[in-house]
């Protein structure tokens, strides 16, 4: 097995894994507003790092490592699972959007997202 190809193989295996991870975290968020769309890279000022659940930055890590491996492949991560979670974080972190989505909104997407273009 080439490199790339050992590489191909571990981009979907955490991909998967992250699809895994959110589709079983994302409706505990919709239903309570748990904060997994922040993460200590991504945390406002007027929020504690022990308030948040211990999934807000695995999925971040998970998300960011999804990413890394697809550009070190030379692959676009447009429209990826791992991109489709890391902008969700970014809009939810940005306290001066007024119109930004809170955490049950934005799950509520990002689960409608992954049912209708990852499942299988």
């Amino acid at each position: 097995m080439t490199v790339t190809a050992a590489r191909e193989r571990e981009s979907a295996a955490k991909e998967r894994e992250l699809f895994d991870s959110l589709v079983r975290v994302l409706p505990v968020c919709v239903e309570n507003g748990t904060l997994i769309f922040f993460n200590s890279q991504n945390l406002p000022d007027e929020y504690q790092h022990h308030w948040l659940p211990a999934e807000s930055d695995e999925l971040f890590e998970l998300a960011t490592r999804c990413s890394t491996i697809r550009s070190e492949l030379g692959l676009t991560n447009a429209q990826t699972i791992a991109q489709l979670f890391l902008d969700a974080c970014t809009e939810n972190g940005n306290m001066k959007n007024p119109h930004r989505r809170g955490p049950r909104k934005l799950a509520t997407w990002l689960l409608s997202e992954l049912q209708s273009r990852f499942s299988t």
